[in-house]
């Protein structure tokens, strides 16, 4: 007897979430071979004489399963149950992530060249590019150009460059508090320092007068 699934079945890896699941303790003992879709890798268990098979996908379809071996199951059975049970691997198309810090020189320049030393015709691959860079330097940055360079390189290029923060420039100190009319002051008696007998009370009467002015404008 064989039943065919296309359902997330419990205890196998990949099963999380609030999905539904089929429990263990449901499949009936009668089924030799529980052939089960949807979970992309290929895994085996086996209760008593039921074997439940996820044969996996052919291909990769995410970089979650950049690591694992892609293929089809061939399963033999006769009239007592299950002989044989083999995978078959398949040239799946090859995923690959490679990490990076941004280059302090010649970033776009020193990135492409690290795609193509990972050059390939049917690779995938996805360029995460970390690092904490002053906002200047981003302006040597273009993913669009590191995406077309890719082009005769690869089969795709993904560039992931959430991991990239912008250099926050240092605080400026806090200034003291003070008023208008503080602020007024403080600039004559500046100037007041270098200046000649003469200019001093010139510099006095223009200071009487532009107090007068944010008084009435209601300074302090």
């Amino acid at each position: 007897n064989i039943l065919l699934l296309h359902y997330p079945v419990e205890g196998f890896v990949g099963v999380y979430g609030e999905e539904p699941v089929i429990r263990l303790n449901s499949i009936p003992k009668t089924c030799q071979l529980v052939a089960v879709g949807h979970l992309h890798r290929h895994q085996v268990k086996r209760l008593g004489d039921t074997a439940i098979v996820y044969p996996g996908s052919t291909e990769r379809v995410s970089f979650a399963e950049e690591e694992e071996p892609k293929g089809f199951v061939w399963a033999e059975l006769n009239r007592e149950g299950l002989v044989s049970l083999d995978h078959v691997k398949t040239q799946a198309r090859p995923y690959k992530t490679i990490e990076t810090m941004f280059p302090e020189k010649d970033a776009i320049e020193r990135l492409k060249q690290l795609i193509d030393q990972h050059a390939d015709p049917q690779l995938v691959l996805r360029l995460v590019i970390k690092g904490v860079v002053e906002a200047e330097k981003l302006t040597e940055y273009r993913r669009s150009e590191l995406l077309l360079h890719a082009q005769t390189r690869l089969f795709h290029l993904m560039v992931d460059d959430n991991g990239l923060e912008i250099k926050s420039p240092e605080k400026p100190s806090t200034l003291e508090k003070t008023t208008p009319l503080e602020e007024l002051r403080r600039y004559f008696s500046t100037l007041m320092q270098t200046a000649s007998a003469e200019e001093r009370e010139i510099l006095a009467e223009a200071l009487r007068l532009s107090e007068g002015m944010l008084e009435e404008a209601g300074a302090w």
